[in-house]
């Protein structure tokens, strides 16, 4: 007895293309972040590298004296990039945890695309990680702020 529904045969690597092609898009994206940050020369002062890329400087920083949640992501960011752990950390703690993610999401998306295996699917990505991002950032921001304040580089003068 045959079934009413046909059922249709995929050629061969037909199934796999978009997991390849997801894995393709976050390899390229995380590699463009860590290409882009290699490329910048992180600021010693821990803030103001992004000024390289010809965006303006924080608003916030030069009217209060005092940096805003984001204040040294791209220092951060691009000191990890070129092996300057310290200034990464004391610049915005955040920043190496984001350097180090964009580092694994680049391997990973890349294997993915290699192998069409589904591994980012396994990260099982939810609204939990921006949350758990976000407060990461801002717990960055604390630590940034405590700091500067003990030591007393700030406020700006």
């Amino acid at each position: 007895m045959q079934s009413d529904t046909a059922q249709v045969a995929f050629p061969p690597g037909v199934r796999s293309l978009p997991l390849r092609l997801q894995g393709l898009a976050v390899a390229t994206a995380c590699g463009a972040l860590l290409v882009a940050a290699w490329s910048l020369s992180p600021q010693a002062g821990g803030t103001g590298t992004h000024v390289q890329m010809g965006l303006p400087g924080c608003s916030f920083l030069a009217r209060t004296g005092y940096p805003c949640p984001s204040c040294g992501l791209t220092t951060s960011v691009s000191a990890a990039a070129h092996g300057q752990w310290g200034l990464s950390l004391s610049a915005q703690p955040f920043g190496l945890v984001l350097f180090v993610a964009a580092v694994g999401g680049a391997l990973l998306g890349a294997a993915q695309a290699v192998t069409a295996q589904p591994l980012l699917r396994r990260l099982k990505l939810s609204r939990r990680w921006v949350w758990a991002a976000g407060l990461a950032m801002f717990a960055g921001w604390g630590v940034k702020l405590a700091t500067g304040l003990a030591d007393g580089s700030l406020p700006l003068r």
